[in-house]
């Protein structure tokens, strides 16, 4: 028993200088936790897609905004040599079984510049992102639509605060038969 308490001691020690790290990695002004609550929101351009029935290809749009300052990380991971880094947006479709992401996820406009909290260039989405996911139908499904979920994992920055990674998820259908027209209600 002597012989771990030692080791007992390190791992405490060691456990209680990676909060101290995460502390100042995601602490905001004068060390307090940053204030993100309605800082971040996603919606994707169409909830209800209609396809012909063969088609097997569409893209979903997913439109990001953020508070003024504020950003997320670009869809490409950067780590230092230890294996660090910020968390890289991740986007994924479901049920895997019916969807899948198929090719390069579009990405509109993000800046490259030198992050002073991870030591290293990162890109970023400042205080809008927009993304076009181009996706595949892996089986026919049966009736006139099928239901997906799309999600995506993000870390928000603002300036030397970052949180803890987040996620959003939301649903879509996609609808075999002709988009319905819309109807013109004009008063006679």
């Amino acid at each position: 028993m002597k012989i771990l308490t030692p080791f007992l001691h390190i791992a405490i020690l060691l456990l209680i200088g990676f909060v101290g790290i995460n502390q100042q990695l995601f602490a905001g002004k004068d060390g307090e936790a940053p204030k993100t609550k309605g800082v971040a929101t996603f919606s994707l351009k169409d909830s209800i897609i209609y396809l012909p029935k063969n088609t097997k290809t569409f893209n979903l749009e997913l439109n990001g905004k953020f508070s003024s300052h504020w950003g997320i990380y670009g869809l490409t991971p950067v780590v230092d040599e230890d294996g660090f880094g910020p968390q890289a947006t991740e986007i994924t479709v479901t049920p895997n079984e019916v969807f899948s992401v198929k090719g390069a996820i579009k990405s509109g406009k993000s800046t490259k510049h030198y992050d002073p909290e991870y030591k290293m260039d990162v890109e970023k989405f400042k205080e809008k992102a927009q993304f076009t996911i181009p996706i595949t139908i892996n089986t026919t499904p049966e009736g006139d639509s099928v239901t997906g979920k799309i999600s995506i994992l993000y870390q928000l920055c603002a300036d030397a605060s970052c949180t803890t990674p987040n996620d959003y998820t939301q649903t879509f259908t996609v609808m075999f038969k002709p988009k319905p027209k819309k109807s013109s209600s004009k008063k006679r």
